[in-house]
């Protein structure tokens, strides 16, 4: 069978699909005019974090702290610009990608040293300046989300792609580590500083979780360029390694996404409760007050004007067309919005106050028993001291309470109960021995 030719009309259009896969396959294209030695020398070189490394580093989490101090974006983005955060990072990466243990073992050692300096140089910034509260800049920075997780992700590709091309590159691949990376090491630095666990521990995730997604970028495009191996391993064994290694990170990430989520909630619910009161309420009142409380799911709205039930069911019924018909809402006046103020201001001041009870109460007891302790160890120390010193007392019980003398004042007395072996022993000098040891001016002593 003779094979047809293709219509002259026809061959046209597929040149033109096969240029432009061409063109677009060109434009995505990473794996030509890469350094594999000179890549892989610079990023061991990197690595290392000593001498002039470690001041450019103390400089620049200095100016970052100052920045977040500041609420500046500004001076924040100048401490990434001069920051020698990448290194380490990027060679744990491209040590697990190529299988070079020893730069792994190094690039670890590495990163412990330089996260170990800029939380010890933040947390001296924000121990000493005189501005101690928490701006913006610095908040933003205590709950960590998936969004956080792809900065840091697309900012370690950045990073290994220009490290590895021969010509030279208009990124500045420090400065897309950076910007993941000295933020949060800043803020875990001033929760330190000021005993903010909770900014500590927030800030220290998000640096962990920015930190683990870099290396993995870098790891993926190393793989990717092909980079050659140092060692190579089990095949059963690497894809345990591996089974494990995509475990622990969904793992890993659980936080971060469920941050996220939360964070979309409260968006979305702010930007409908905006609508609500953009569409229904302002056409009818123009000035109105709104605030709202997620734990009560209540909404309160203050306006100046009439208002009637009817109005009221009005919006009620309509908070469903917003998603927030789980809510209850609250229309009144400006005089019923100061007298619900004023009842609310009085419920939390008797809340606060029995909560200062319930607390001196407790802060009474464990005076008790502190002192119940500190008697009951002064006690087993005197009762071996009596036992070296009388030897023919058999047992001794102290007890310590009060005697009223009047109404106006009492006073303690202690209560000595002797047992001596044979027959009464030496009272008298027990007794004064008793005084001394226990502080007291006079003791009763009873025999058995």
């Amino acid at each position: 069978m003779e094979q047809q030719e293709t219509p002259e009309e026809v061959k046209p259009a597929r040149n033109l699909i096969k240029h432009l896969r061409e063109f677009l396959g060109s434009l995505v294209k990473i794996g030509e005019n890469i350094d594999y030695p000179q890549t892989l020398k610079k990023i061991s070189d990197d690595v290392e974090f000593k001498g002039y490394n470690i001041w450019i580093l103390i400089a620049s989490i200095f100016i970052a702290s100052i920045g977040l101090n500041a609420n500046s974006a500004a001076v924040i983005i100048g401490a990434m610009l001069i920051s020698p955060l990448m290194g380490p990072i990027v060679g744990v990466g491209m040590a697990m990608a190529t299988n070079d243990w020893s730069l792994l073992i190094k690039a670890l050692k590495n990163t412990a040293v330089f996260v170990l300096v800029s939380i010890i140089t933040s947390s001296i910034y924000f121990k000493l300046t005189p501005l101690g509260d928490a701006a913006s800049e610095l908040i933003g920075r205590t709950k960590p989300n998936f969004l956080d997780v792809l900065v840091a992700f697309f900012g370690g590709i950045a990073g290994i792609v220009a490290v590895s091309r021969k010509e030279t590159s208009n990124v500045v691949p420090g400065v897309a580590i950076a910007t993941a990376l000295m933020p949060p090491l800043c803020t875990a630095g001033y929760g330190f500083a000021h005993g903010n666990w909770n900014y500590f521990l927030g800030a220290g995730y998000l640096f962990l979780i920015n930190t683990v997604f870099i290396a993995i970028a870098t790891f993926i495009v190393a793989r990717y360029l092909q980079f050659p191996r140092f060692n190579f391993v089990d095949p059963k064994r690497e894809k345990k390694v591996k089974i494990y290694f995509v475990f622990f990170l969904l793992v890993f990430l659980v936080p971060s996404v469920r941050t996220l989520i939360g964070t979309y909630q409260e968006s979305k619910f702010a930007t409908n409760l905006q609508q609500f009161v953009n569409r229904e309420v302002k056409p009818v009142y123009r000035f109105p007050m709104v605030e709202s409380n997620k734990d009560s799911l209540q909404i309160v709205i203050s306006t100046s004007g009439f208002i009637d039930d009817k109005r009221r069911k009005e919006f009620q019924s309509k908070l469903a067309n917003y998603n927030l018909q789980s809510y209850s809402l609250k229309l009144m006046s400006d005089i019923d919005y100061e007298q619900f103020n004023k009842e609310r201001n009085q419920e939390l001041d008797k809340v606060t106050t029995q909560l200062d009870r319930q607390f001196g109460t407790i802060q009474r007891l464990q005076a008790e028993i502190d002192s119940l302790k500190a008697d009951t160890i002064a006690f087993y120390g005197i009762n071996r001291k009596a036992q070296a010193l009388f030897p023919e007392l058999k047992s001794m019980g102290i007890t310590k309470g009060l005697l009223y003398s009047d109404f106006n004042q009492n006073d303690t007395l202690t209560t000595v109960i002797l047992d001596w072996e044979n027959g009464p022993g030496d009272t008298e000098r027990l007794s004064r021995w008793l005084e001394i040891e226990l502080d007291v001016d006079s003791i009763k002593i009873i025999e058995e």
